[in-house]
């Protein structure tokens, strides 16, 4: 964790990370820019730029198999999600431009498909490192972390990604433009519900909080 994010290249073993594609794939995902959007539960209040579509496809009912998923990284966390939001990059035009999510920001990212090059800013040392997702792959940012998935130049299939994080509801009502009295209620219910937040790891965010 001294990094602020942890990458396990084998979470899934490849018969789960097969199924959950598979899966993955007959979801009704809609457009979202260049990448295709499906999420469920609550999910962050959007600063819609012109023709974005944020948040479209929330849906409420979570299904069995992203269930187990879930269950699965918060007992090695030893945390709680409420949110689900998962991305479709259908080739190697698809990326994640630069950016780091509103905090607090713990984030489990599963990845499933064609393995893809995606950078992640080392907190401490402020080092870009870049890691190929492989297929069945976990990584996981335990605060506000910048990070990138850049297009490529090489034909690529299809990968999906799997993000789990727990969405405060100030967050939902306001989004992320909240007041610093807001942001500490937000702090404090996302403590209660990522108890691990309590160790070193939060010293590194401080400035989260002003």
């Amino acid at each position: 964790m001294e990094k602020g994010y942890e990458y396990s290249s084998d979470f899934l073993t490849k018969d789960d990370a097969d199924y959950l594609y598979g899966f993955m794939l007959t979801l009704l995902w809609v457009v979202d820019g260049a990448n295709r959007r499906v999420s469920f539960g609550p999910q962050v209040k959007p600063i819609l730029r012109p023709g974005q579509i944020r948040n479209a496809n929330v849906l409420e009912s979570f299904p069995q198999t992203i269930i187990d998923l879930q269950a699965r990284v918060e007992a090695r966390y030893n945390c709680r999600f409420n949110s689900v939001e998962c991305h479709l990059f259908e080739n190697e035009t698809g990326k994640v431009d630069e950016h780091f999510d509103a905090p607090p920001g713990h984030i489990a990212m599963l990845s499933v498909g064609q393995p893809r090059r995606f950078m992640v800013a080392n907190v401490p040392q402020n080092i870009w490192e870049t890691y190929t997702l492989a297929h069945g792959s976990l990584l996981t940012f335990f605060w506000k972390i910048r990070h990138s998935m850049p297009a490529e130049k090489h034909p690529c299939a299809a990968r999906i990604s799997v993000i789990f994080r727990y969405v405060p509801k100030g967050l939902v009502e306001i989004g992320v433009e909240r007041a610093p009295a807001q942001k500490r209620m937000d702090l404090a219910e996302y403590e209660a519900a990522q108890p691990f937040l309590h160790t070193g790891i939060r010293k590194l965010y401080s400035d989260a909080l002003k």
